[in-house]
């Protein structure tokens, strides 16, 4: 799963350096933690589904053990 923010920055400030720098770190700073909450994101998705297929799995065998006790 990739997600691409695409933002605009509006300046209304012109040749000003400091503030270009300033909203420079900021962009960079929303990206990293976009980036660490997406792959966290992923990571809890992927436990989860590791979880589901295991009980499934689980489930059915216990479920062919038993009917074939049965037969």
């Amino acid at each position: 799963m990739r997600l691409v923010m695409q933002g605009t920055f509006d300046l209304s400030i012109k040749n000003n350096d400091h503030e270009k720098a300033r909203l420079g770190s900021i962009k960079k700073q929303v990206a990293a933690n976009l980036s660490w909450d997406i792959s966290n994101f992923n990571h809890h998705l992927q436990v989860t589904i590791s979880v589901i297929l295991k009980s499934i799995i689980y489930h059915n065998t216990t479920y062919i053990k038993l009917i074939k006790g049965l037969l």
